[in-house]
Formats: C-alpha cells, structure tokens, sequence
C-alpha cells in the first residue's frame, strides 16, 4: 500500500491547478521528445506519444487520464478498501 501511495502521490498532478499540471505534462513532454529524438536518430521504431512531429498532445493528457490515473487510483481504492471505490471503478 505504501508503495502504491508513492506511485499516486508522483503520478496525480492531474489533481493540483490546470497550471501545475500543464507545467508538468510540458516537462513529460520534454523528456518524451527527447527519447523520440534519440530513437528516430537510431532508425527505431518512434514510441507512441514521443514523436514531437506527430503527437496530438490533447490525446496524450487524454490517455494518460485513462490508462495511468483512473487503474492506479481504484486500486489503491481496493487495496485500501475505501468506500467510494464503487464511484470510481464504475466511471
């Protein structure tokens, strides 16, 4: 449970103000980029969402949202068996 707590309280920017969540996803970005950059140099295959010529970056926080944020926050509702997992499992 702590474990998973450390991995929520890194991975929920989404939950502070539009502005740090931005600042952050911008530094994702950043770092994605860069690994695209490298990638591409190396003539391998481009990783989804690290490609700066083809990202649609609403998509990405999009995705991010769904397949990062919503599973790691209902288990950490099912593992700490909170009582408005019903709530978010259900969404």
């Amino acid at each position: 449970v702590i474990s998973l707590s450390l991995k929520i309280s890194d991975q929920f920017k989404i939950v502070r103000s539009a502005n740090v969540f931005f600042k952050w996803m911008e530094k994702m970005f950043d770092e994605f980029y860069k690994q695209g950059d490298m990638e591409k140099n190396l003539d391998l295959p481009i990783t989804k969402f690290m490609d700066r010529d083809n990202t649609d970056r609403e998509k990405a926080y999009a995705n991010y949202i769904e397949v990062v944020c919503k599973p790691l926050f209902a288990t950490f509702l099912i593992m700490t068996d909170d009582d408005i997992k019903k709530d978010v499992i259900e969404e």
